[in-house]
């Protein structure tokens, strides 16, 4: 029987892929966050779990799937460096042996053929603008035994 690992680990290889690498940090240099950036981030990477599914197999996990949107913004630019951002997102987390995450072997890593560019308007200034990229990314993790 496969032991217990924690699914958090996966997260945690995702942000550290996306924040090890020097060149998308000096694109985005607020860092990598789960659903909330920090206080005053301006060039920053969101990053939202919206998916994650357990797949059983002889009374234990054969594989866990993950689904992660992720989002390349930054405040009152032109949108070029959150394209930039987003295209070197996609080749982090396009080969699944550079995650590593402990207790799993990430078998797949991808992203789904969309994207989405996008413009917030600030609600409480209309001069304040936030440009957005966002991904849809699938990473698949097979548990050590």
């Amino acid at each position: 029987m496969i032991g217990v690992q924690d699914s958090g680990a996966v997260d945690k290889a995702v942000v550290k892929r996306l924040f090890d690498d020097p060149t998308l940090m000096a694109i985005l240099p607020d860092g990598v966050y789960f659903n909330v950036a920090a206080q005053g981030a301006q060039r920053f990477i969101a990053i939202e779990v919206t998916a994650h599914t357990v797949e059983r197999m002889f009374g234990g996990v054969a594989w866990e799937s993950f689904r992660y949107l992720i989002d390349a913004i930054a405040l009152q630019t032109s949108g070029a460096d959150v394209r930039a951002a987003a295209d070197r997102i996609n080749e982090l987390l396009s080969d699944p042996s550079q995650l590593v995450a402990p207790g799993y072997r990430i078998t797949e890593s991808w992203r789904d053929g969309s994207y989405k560019p996008d413009l917030t308007i600030d609600p409480e200034n209309a001069s304040v603008r936030w440009q957005h990229r966002i991904g849809v990314y699938f990473v698949k993790a097979v548990p050590n035994p």
